[in-house]
């Protein structure tokens, strides 16, 4: 199940939770007031990317082959 985020419209606390899905979030309440009154909020993402250099290349675009499978 995934996490969402929202904001209490009443306090303005940020807050996030596990919802079955995203159609389904009219049980969900503010943690701090209990107010039904909220709006979902964009998430950010967070990832972690491994630098050990470099990063590689990409292999040049030689387009369609006529053995490719293209045509």
């Amino acid at each position: 199940m995934p996490i969402y985020e929202f904001k209490c419209t009443t306090c303005h606390a940020e807050f996030e939770t596990i919802v079955a899905s995203s159609a389904k979030t009219e049980g969900v309440k503010c943690t701090q007031c209990g107010s039904s009154d909220i709006s979902r909020i964009l998430s950010t993402v967070n990832s972690k990317i491994k630098r050990t250099g470099s990063l590689p290349m990409a292999a040049p675009s030689t387009g369609c082959r006529s053995k490719s499978g293209f045509s």
